[in-house]
């Protein structure tokens, strides 16, 4: 079961005025919030089913944005199944291509655990894939919270099921339906933030790029794959061909470092496989 409780409601914001949340609602027995409200005091409401609040003002999403996320509506079933077996054909051969090569990025290994739960976000969490792999890569932390939003709800609804085993008991899975561009977090809240596969499509990568700085700790690292070609490899026409047609709806390809806030900095670019990018920065 997906839910969350009144500590977490602390964390959370209005997406529209920044103000802080007000929770309206019924409690599962155990303690989680699961049917209800959470209410601002400009009266902006926003509601939560099933544990999941929905946290997006789609009167704000532009039109490229309704169209992808109509997209991926459709596509969130089959999502997996491409990734797990078309992308690898199509940038074949490519041995070293894992998830685990961005998640090494993130550093979430020798943490110091003194000053309370460790809390991770990821932007853009689609199907959920990553995390086991966070959750895997943390395993030494003891008090860890996982928070993933999205702005599709059915990937948020398949990411609530692939991850099932991490919504039981206290969980240590939040989700929320939210927009890149207005995270409802309160500032400097995460330990760590990782984006996947959306920036190069944003309305605003920039203001994507600025919302992800704004919600992490300073010093800590906020860690954004997406599609990059790597030159540096014996790309073919057919390399070049695939890449083409992956990259057909993105606004640019390849790591924005020219679009990261003037109060952070770029930490390393480098491509974990041949068709993506790892940018790492810091807010200082």
């Amino acid at each position: 079961m997906i839910g969350f409780n009144e500590n977490d409601v602390k964390l959370l914001r209005c997406p529209t005025c920044r103000e802080k949340l007000e929770w309206k609602g019924t409690e599962h027995r155990d303690g989680r919030l699961f049917y209800g409200a959470l209410i601002c005091m400009h009266n902006h409401t926003w509601r939560v089913e099933s544990g999941i609040p929905n946290l997006a003002d789609r009167q704000r999403l532009s039109t490229k944005d309704q169209l992808m996320d109509m997209v991926y509506k459709f596509l969130a079933p089959i999502h997996d199944l491409s990734v797990t077996y078309l992308l690898p054909v199509l940038q074949y051969p490519d041995a070293q291509a894992s998830r685990y090569n961005y998640i090494q990025a993130m550093e979430l290994d020798g943490w110091d655990e003194s000053d309370g739960p460790k809390k991770i976000l990821e932007v853009g969490v689609g199907t959920g894939a990553n995390i086991p792999l966070i959750a895997h890569a943390a395993q030494n932390t003891n008090d860890l919270e996982i928070w993933a939003v999205d702005l599709n709800a059915n990937m948020v609804e398949i990411c609530a099921r692939s991850n099932a085993d991490m919504c039981k008991d206290d969980s240590s899975l939040r989700l929320a339906l939210a927009d890149a561009h207005e995270l409802p977090f309160a500032d400097s809240t995460f330990d760590r933030v990782l984006h996947v596969g959306g920036i190069n499509i944003y309305r605003n990568a920039a203001q994507g790029l600025a919302e992800m700085a704004r919600v992490a700790k300073p010093g800590t690292p906020i860690v954004v794959v997406d599609e990059g070609l790597d030159k540096t490899r014996d790309n073919t026409f057919l390399h070049e061909l695939a890449f083409l047609w992956l990259t057909s709806m993105d606004e640019f390809t390849g790591a924005p470092e020219d679009l990261v806030p003037t109060d952070c900095y770029v930490v390393s670019v480098k491509n974990v496989m041949r068709f993506y990018y790892c940018m790492v920065y810091e807010k200082k």
